[in-house]
């Protein structure tokens, strides 16, 4: 049979996802800390109480990146997808659960009163939170940065910050991210 992933954010469903389900489809804006500190030890809970362990759960997730050969421009881009997905409600366990809702309000703060406007949302997430939460830069950069995910994970999958890319910088941010 095919096998069933959950994509969870949250406690409950993190904990379902543990119990119920073969793997987690994991958020694009979670950190190594997030992931470590709040969403293993929920799903943890779910697979004690199906019975199951770590080795019958694969834990995928999504790992938001912008590759250019400008890093100012690759950080600014990161800034602006991350905090778009930050300014969800349901996300903000995300920053909370690690001591930011100060940036959470921020966040949240730009977007609803400033809509149209990216720079406000880049101007709201300090570079060290996007950095925490996404991968940016060169590639080499990149590729050095996801290591850190290794080990934390099974499966990582790649998740292209594109929110305010056109089509040109879209390509260019995949194929730079390729190499």
């Amino acid at each position: 049979s095919a096998p069933i992933y959950l994509a969870a954010v949250n406690a409950g469903m993190l904990r379902l996802a543990g119990d119920l389900c073969d793997g987690l489809c994991g958020h694009p804006i979670a950190s190594v800390r997030f992931i470590n500190e709040y969403v293993w030890p929920h799903i943890d809970e779910g697979l004690r109480r199906s019975g199951r362990t770590r080795a019958d759960f694969d834990h995928q997730s999504w790992l938001t990146f912008a590759v250019s050969r400008d890093r100012a421009q690759a950080l600014r881009e990161l800034k602006i997808h991350v905090a778009r997905f930050m300014a969800t409600r349901s996300y903000g366990v995300v920053l909370d659960s690690q001591g930011y809702e100060d940036v959470r309000h921020r966040i949240r703060d730009a977007f609803v009163n400033h809509p149209d406007d990216p720079d406000a949302l880049a101007a709201a997430i300090p570079d060290e939170v996007a950095a925490e939460h996404g991968i940016y830069g060169t590639p080499d950069d990149v590729a050095e940065q996801a290591q850190r995910y290794e080990g934390v994970i099974d499966t990582l999958c790649f998740y292209s910050a594109s929110n305010t890319m056109d089509r040109d910088r879209t390509q260019e941010n995949l194929e730079l991210a390729i190499e």
